[in-house]
């Protein structure tokens, strides 16, 4: 009589397992660099950091629409825009790469050690070219 309900408690365990197996999890791919991507110059938007996410500050005599901004060459955060005088302030977490791995920005809680921002760029979406920013501040 045991061996029934063990056999029966052994299919029913198989049966969850399987059907959780079965579940689709939907990863969202990030953006790829645009390499082949015409260079304009650098523009007079300065990127500092502050601890887990940057500011940035158009000084520019040049407003601009929604656009793709670029951190270290590899992740992105979209933006709506950045006007002429205006400031942004971006959590860092919110930017990804193509395999929609997060920048490591560090914090209270992190087990890693925070990347570095080196390289910052912004790709207007009604353009063909990406344009270098002013990154302040940054050290090792």
């Amino acid at each position: 009589m045991k061996r029934p309900l063990a056999a029966a408690l052994a299919a029913l365990t198989l049966c969850l397992c399987l059907g959780a197996c079965a579940r689709s999890h939907q990863i969202t791919q990030g953006r790829p660099y645009p390499q082949q991507m015409r260079r304009g110059t650098t523009l007079d938007i300065q990127v500092i950091r502050r601890g887990t996410s940057i500011e940035l500050t158009n000084t520019t005599a040049r407003s601009f629409g929604p656009s793709i901004l670029w951190i270290n060459g590899r992740f992105s955060n979209r933006i709506e825009g950045l006007a002429i005088g205006e400031k942004l302030d971006l959590p860092l977490r919110q930017f990804r790469d193509q395999y929609n791995e997060r920048f490591r920005a560090g914090g209270f809680f992190a087990t890693e050690k925070p990347e570095l921002l080196a390289l910052a760029e912004l790709q207007p979406e009604s353009g063909g070219e990406i344009f270098g920013l002013v990154v302040v501040g940054e050290r090792e």
